[in-house]
């Protein structure tokens, strides 16, 4: 997942700036560009809406901003997915893991998932959560879990989410690449 994170920001909305060579050159047609503005814009729209229960349970409604984290979010997104395709790539040449031992009622692709999820598992104070929402590129951990499995499609199947729950957007499926 970290590897298709890095690489998906070479293809987000800085990384997108640079060529090949690190010099910073549009070498994206306007069509390309309008096209990746388009669906880009859904990721700042979704992750607008996540509020931190941290500031919620002190009265603050701050959500995160969309566009500030746009490219870390895109990031999440595509590198989940990259990850899993490798992991099913891994699994087709190699065959399926073992299950683990007292986690026999999780399959290796619901491992992988949880593997992920719990990267991210944090704990921080209101102040710390109010603090990073201004300064950091990243969204908190919560929603960089929420947002990019919400998003995937791979995600819904494995855990049987239904359309339209929290975990699974459907048809409102943030999509870049």
């Amino acid at each position: 997942m970290v590897i298709g994170h890095e690489m998906t920001h070479g293809f987000d909305s800085i990384g997108r700036m640079f060529d090949k060579h690190g010099n910073l050159v549009q070498w994206w047609s306007a069509e390309t560009i309008e096209a990746f503005n388009q669906r880009a814009l859904c990721f700042v729209k979704q992750y607008d809406k996540y509020v931190p229960p941290e500031l919620s349970d002190i009265g603050l409604q701050i959500p995160v901003n969309g566009v500030q984290t746009l490219a870390e979010n895109i990031a999440d997104n595509g590198g989940i997915r990259e990850g899993f395709r490798a992991y099913q790539a891994y699994v087709d040449r190699y065959g399926e893991e073992q299950t683990l031992p007292g986690l026999s009622d999780y399959s290796p692709q619901h491992i992988f998932y949880l593997g992920f999820a719990n990267a991210w598992c944090e704990h921080k104070s209101a102040e710390m959560v109010l603090k990073l929402l201004v300064l950091d590129a990243h969204s908190p951990g919560r929603f960089r879990v929420q947002g990019s499995l919400s998003n995937d499609e791979e995600f819904s199947r494995v855990w049987q989410c239904p359309a339209g729950s929290p975990m699974n957007t459907g048809k409102d499926r943030c999509l870049l690449w």
